[in-house]
């Protein structure tokens, strides 16, 4: 009985370097690492698996996300650039990977993509940053072409994270908006901006300052002040200075963390000794029953305006 043929050997070189990088290969970048023949039989042999037409990657990184990026980007051209989910993935503004690729194309072109890359076609120049050897679009404008892509608590969420982290400002995110005519949820992104140019740092501060806390009562609060007492630096959601009285919104997450609520408890007694009081309001609060805030506010203000004889109506 004849012994079966010993499978063909991969040639180390190309094997390692599949495993090295999770990037993709055209076949002749393949081959120049040996031979035609080798490359050949690499991907016979399932150790390099194209993912597009001549993009190959190794087996053991074909489901990721760098190796679908960069086959991607390759098939796709130089002009190509990710976009949406996926820029903000490869900018490290999200903390999973998109299951689709997004990317952005010249609008004269119509390739057929697989179901797992969505591509865009546009008329707008959009500048190319490289990010960990990937062509990707800006932050500002990942953050808003991929907020129509994201849920929306996720979509603003890192939005606030790259305000609050200092990666942009909001008058770089609403530069990017205005340079893209045609862009799905834009009102949406409007307020958010506008509530980030605000002082807004979360989606509740955010309902807080455009919809509760707003109007004539409202209308001297500083947005985000700090101060430092006793060598502590204070950060205050809203204050307002003539009746000394600071106003908290406590996310839904807050009540869960005992830490939060020493570190704020300890504030609130640090920032008292300056004769300033603090309103706090949760969550549930803000959502379900903004109006009784708005009331419970300005009932505080008008009463600490008259003990201090300031006369507010």
């Amino acid at each position: 009985m004849e012994s079966p043929h010993p499978p063909p050997r991969v040639d180390p070189r190309i094997a390692e370097a599949l495993i090295d990088s999770p990037s993709s290969f055209s076949f002749e970048e393949l081959a120049a690492l040996s031979s035609h023949r080798a490359a050949r039989t690499a991907i016979v042999t399932g150790h390099a698996v194209r993912l597009l037409p001549n993009s190959y990657v190794g087996a053991c990184h074909a489901q990721s996300f760098a190796a679908r990026a960069s086959a991607t980007l390759r098939w796709l051209g130089d002009d190509a650039l990710l976009s949406g989910a996926a820029a903000l993935f490869a900018w490290d503004a999200l903390g999973e990977a998109p299951d689709r690729i997004a990317v952005a194309v010249g609008s004269s072109r119509r390739p057929r993509a697989p179901d797992w890359i969505r591509v865009t076609r546009t008329d707008v120049g959009m500048p190319s940053v490289m990010r960990r050897r990937l062509r990707v679009v800006p932050l500002a404008h990942a953050l808003v072409l991929g907020y129509a892509e994201l849920p929306r608590d996720v979509a603003e969420d890192a939005m606030y994270r790259a305000v609050q982290q200092r990666r942009l400002s909001p008058q770089t995110l609403k530069g990017a908006l205005e340079a893209m005519p045609r862009v799905a949820r834009r009102r949406e992104i409007e307020r958010l901006v506008d509530a980030l140019s605000a002082g807004a740092h979360s989606h509740l501060e955010r309902v807080a300052l455009m919809d509760v806390f707003r109007g004539r009562p409202f209308s001297d609060l500083l947005r985000q002040h700090t101060l430092v007492v006793e060598g502590r630096r204070c950060e205050l959601d809203m204050y307002d200075a003539a009746t000394r009285t600071a106003m908290e919104t406590d996310g839904a997450a807050y009540h869960a963390n005992p830490e939060a609520h020493q570190s704020d408890a300890e504030r609130d007694v640090l920032v008292a000794t300056l004769g300033i009081q603090t309103l706090r309001f949760t969550y549930r609060d803000i959502v379900e029953r903004p109006d009784w805030c708005q009331a419970m506010a300005a009932a505080v203000l008008r009463v600490r305006a008259t003990q201090q004889g300031l006369g507010r109506p």
